[in-house]
């Protein structure tokens, strides 16, 4: 049985590899027209780079079965879906590469990278210590498969590393115990998806336990951390932060954020990478290939895992 199937790009097609029979590949750039056919769409692969396009597109496709977005991230297509369409993320496909923007971020800062770079723009050669990596305690807030590629970067430096997921379980502490966790810590990194259970996890209350000069790194959502107390924070000199993600997104050019102290900000690309899509196309085509033979699809996020067809 034939299936139809749109794509964000050209490359989909090759990086995706042979496909079963009857599968009809379309491919819907950005900017251009929907093509004909939209109420036969089952499966889709929506371009997070446009997310005003998609949410255009998605009521169109009446007879959809399976959205896959190619990022761990799925709660920015949620909204544009019917609870009865299976939404899959691309799983631990691009874990790896976060987690190198992690790791990169901590060590970064906790060796005063940023503080000697701005010593460069001004030629002053003034030598400062920070503590070795290894005296630091690091706390990892969603350990799933990015929180763990995290823990391995992590464990040859020597420094601890305190795993926090939703709910406790041997050697990894849940979510109830942060408020306990927050004053050990001197790096709280933010990995956990966008849920009604996290949506501003991270607020005034737990900031205000982190330590004086302790840091945020967030890789997850924006959302997840409270902006205003974080600025608050950062404005009175207590606190640093490292943002890949932010509340909100695409940040406004003139928001307070960008001027605040201590705070190093790049553009959602912890996971932009040159193989980004020679990791997650593969996802895309094994998950095509389950839903034809009526299989249980990899990495559900909504919907059911099985689809009749």
């Amino acid at each position: 049985m034939g299936m139809k199937l749109w794509v964000p790009s050209a490359d989909a097609v090759e990086l995706m590899g042979p496909l079963p029979d009857g599968v009809d590949v379309v491919v819907v750039e950005h900017g251009q027209p929907l093509p004909d056919g939209a109420d036969e769409v089952e499966f889709v692969v929506p371009s997070w780079m446009d997310k005003v396009a998609v949410a255009a597109m998605m009521p169109q496709l009446t007879n959809l079965k399976v959205v896959q977005v190619l990022n761990a991230g799925y709660d920015w297509v949620t909204p544009l879906v019917k609870e009865t369409v299976t939404i899959c993320n691309a799983g631990d496909a691009n874990a790896a590469a976060v987690a190198d923007w992690c790791a990169a971020a901590i060590l970064s800062e906790l060796r005063l990278f940023p503080t000697f770079a701005r010593q460069q723009q001004h030629h002053s050669w003034a030598i400062r210590a920070g503590r070795p990596v290894s005296a630091h305690t690091i706390g990892i807030l969603g350990y799933g498969a990015i929180g763990k590629a995290l823990h391995e970067r992590l464990r040859p430096f020597g420094c601890t590393v305190v795993p926090i997921a939703s709910r406790a379980r041997e050697g990894i502490h849940g979510v109830g115990e942060l408020s306990a966790l927050l004053p050990a810590l001197d790096v709280l990194v933010c990995l956990t998806p966008l849920t009604d259970a996290t949506h501003g996890l991270v607020n005034a209350e737990m900031l205000a336990l982190m330590s004086d000069g302790s840091t945020v790194v967030n890789a997850g959502r924006g959302a997840v951390v409270d902006t205003h107390a974080l600025l608050a924070e950062l404005m009175s000199g207590r606190l640093r932060a490292v943002l890949d993600v932010t509340e909100p997104e695409p940040l406004p050019a003139d928001h307070a954020l960008w001027d605040a102290p201590n705070i190093r900000i790049t553009p959602h690309v912890a996971g932009a990478t040159t193989s980004f899509f020679a990791f997650t196309y593969p996802v895309v085509a094994e998950n095509v290939r389950r839903y034809l033979a009526g299989g249980p699809l990899l990495n559900v996020v909504q919907g059911p895992s099985i689809q009749p067809r």
